[in-house]
């Protein structure tokens, strides 16, 4: 085996590469909710699209578009009153999570507009795309494992991963089950794979971080994991919502805590006690969580860039966001519309504007108290400085 770890113990700590070019980010993000009185139908900001076909669980399926470009999907009205009547289950649309780096205000906008209450993450999927780590590739890993040069303390053995099934060339590993546990890791030769499926996002992101060869390290909890961990301990004590899921430090702890008892290599120096190996930091959750926050969605190029944002949509998404604060007298919110406003350097625009906005929805007696506008320029000025 290349790179073998048991006979090059010394090159883990004498070679490792500090400079591994290397992306983390989610891939999959699926929510779910329970609806409230305001009808699932379009509105200003959103529109539905009812698809003809029902789903295993749920009567209906909806592809909901923002500014005129596929957001999510949503389904409501279970077959079974089991699971609650009022479930309503949203998965984000994959090149959203790539691309979009508003979606986390648009989801505000989306789950305040039809007043959704929020339950839990149904599905999380983080990815990391590297050439090799540490100079180890997923293959060079698995062969490490097959011959006990790594071993595994957690209790899911590894399995092979096969690109192409027909020649059963190993081009990665497994852990865990897809749909018996409540986690899942594969790791993979992603360049294969998108030789038949190719996304142009994806590659872009390769290109822009000097990626050719791609492999994926690919972590999925599923809704049983995160019933199971309502709270997850790190530093301090953090509440599993989704909207900690586009923060480096979340992502950290969380594959921290999926990690224990599941995934913890170590190098075979043939000691009787596993624990006594030294652990291979192959990836380290750490690390992992400061390269999330250092995604740059402004370096994907794309041929058609459909995701560049017009001054209006960036209003308009201002506007709804000010709007959910409003109806809901959430401080939450107002960060949120402040943080957005100063993302986009709006604030000159929302100087005269949000008086409007108020008096509209007074108008439309949205809230008939009067608005706390003192609250208001106190956190603004948090904001602006």
């Amino acid at each position: 085996m290349q790179n073998s770890v048991s006979n090059t113990v010394e090159y883990y700590g004498a070679h490792t590469d500090n400079n591994d070019n290397y992306i983390v980010g989610l891939d999959w993000l699926e929510l779910n909710y329970e609806k409230s009185h305001v009808p699932l139908v379009s509105d200003f900001f959103f529109k539905f699209e009812k698809m003809e076909y029902q789903t295993r669980h749920f009567k209906d399926l909806y592809k909901v578009y923002f500014n005129e470009s596929p957001l999510l999907e949503l389904k409501c009205n279970p077959h079974s009153d089991l699971v609650g009547k009022d479930l309503v289950q949203i998965k984000v649309e994959n090149f959203q999570l790539y691309l979009n780096k508003n979606l986390r205000y648009i989801l505000y906008l989306f789950e305040s507009s039809y007043k959704l209450k929020y339950k839990s993450i149904s599905r999380l999927d983080i990815f990391v795309d590297f050439e090799h780590l540490q100079g180890y590739t997923p293959i060079h890993i698995y062969a490490a494992l097959a011959q006990n040069e790594l071993l595994n303390m957690g209790r899911s053995l590894p399995k092979p991963y096969f690109n192409n099934p027909k020649n059963m060339e190993v081009t990665g590993f497994t852990m865990g089950s897809k749909t018996s546990k409540n986690k899942y890791i594969r790791c993979y030769d992603k360049f294969l794979e998108m030789q038949k499926t190719s996304k142009e996002y994806i590659q872009s992101l390769w290109d822009a971080n000097s990626i050719v060869h791609g492999y994926r390290f690919e972590l999925q909890l599923n809704s049983r994991w995160f019933s199971e961990n309502k709270r997850i301990m790190g530093q301090n004590e953090v509440e599993i919502h989704w909207e900690n899921v586009f923060q480096g430090s979340f992502i950290a702890t969380v594959m921290d805590s999926a990690f224990i008892n599941f995934f913890d290599l170590r190098i075979n120096q043939g000691k009787k006690t596993k624990r006594r190996n030294k652990r291979f930091n192959w990836l380290t959750p750490f690390n992992l969580g400061q390269r999330f926050d250092t995604y740059d969605y402004d370096l994907i190029k794309l041929k058609r860039n459909s995701q560049k944002d017009s001054v209006r949509s960036k209003r308009i998404v201002a506007k709804g966001i000010f709007k959910a604060a409003y109806e809901t007298e959430s401080e939450q919110y107002l960060h949120a519309y402040f943080e957005y406003v100063n993302d986009h350097s709006l604030w000159e625009y929302i100087e005269t504007k949000t008086p409007e906005w108020v008096k509209e929805f007074q108008k439309n007696t949205i809230v008939s108290s009067p608005y706390d506008w003192n609250f208001y320029y106190q956190t603004a000025q948090e904001w602006r400085g």
